[in-house]
């Protein structure tokens, strides 16, 4: 008996459970083993019987049902999917604002920006007025990019639904396209001032169409991702 159609059908049982294609790999790539050990073996009750070998580990939909609950198990973001792909969104993109705010605002401070000073009319004085909104926007865009980021490859890996992937990401995009951030250094006769709040507006500005657009750019991407490995699977 060959061993590969039967192979074929674990795949396919797996790939309905919608499981990562490495981990559907990797499985196979253990139980391809495991089969040829036993028939290699000349103590098996199973030597050069596949077929036999193949039947004492169950059906190809018990195998696959198998690995998806163990995989599952193994993995928070399966088990606790609202958890992780709507509460935890709303939780980490402020803590992430805030760190590089924090951050930002430290190195403001050891250049001499806050307080003016002899820090005023400097080449870093002049560098940071001119740039002084794409520093904010890149404050606000970046947290919202890694975020996002890290949430799809946390769902790519547990190989849960694209959806909970889409619904993280919007969430992200909701929050991120009303942030609005601004910032003005101290001059020789005028105080700085920085703000960070949210607006909903009739008419965005671009800033806040960008910061509305990135998280949903980036799901597309680890969508299209995730589908193109899957179709590649399907092709070998």
């Amino acid at each position: 008996m060959d061993a590969r159609p039967w192979l074929e059908q674990v795949r396919r049982e797996l790939r309905r459970r919608k499981l990562p294609p490495k981990y559907v790999e990797r499985f196979l790539s253990e139980l391809s083993d495991h089969i040829f050990d036993s028939v290699e073996d000349p103590m098996s009750t199973d030597a050069r019987d596949l077929h036999k070998a193949a039947h004492h580990l169950g059906t190809p939909r018990e195998i696959a049902t198998a690995a998806a609950n163990e995989y599952r198990r193994g993995h928070f973001c399966r088990r606790h999917p609202v958890l992780m792909f709507v509460v935890l969104p709303i939780v980490v993109l402020p803590v992430a604002w805030a760190a590089s705010l924090i951050v930002l605002l430290a190195l403001a401070k050891a250049f001499g920006l806050v307080t003016g000073g002899a820090g005023i009319g400097g080449a870093v004085y002049r560098w940071a007025e001119v740039n002084a909104q794409v520093v904010m926007l890149a404050v606000l865009v970046l947290p919202l990019c890694i975020s996002a980021a890290l949430i799809c490859r946390a769902a790519s890996k547990s190989g849960v639904s694209w959806k909970w992937m889409l619904a993280a990401c919007s969430i992200l995009a909701l929050i991120g396209g009303t942030a609005v951030a601004n910032m003005v250094l101290p001059g020789v006769i005028t105080h700085g001032n920085s703000s960070f709040g949210f607006g909903i507006s009739a008419h965005p500005s671009y800033a806040q169409l960008l910061q509305f657009a990135v998280p949903l750019a980036i799901c597309g991407w680890a969508i299209w991702r995730q589908t193109s490995q899957g179709r590649g699977q399907l092709a070998r």
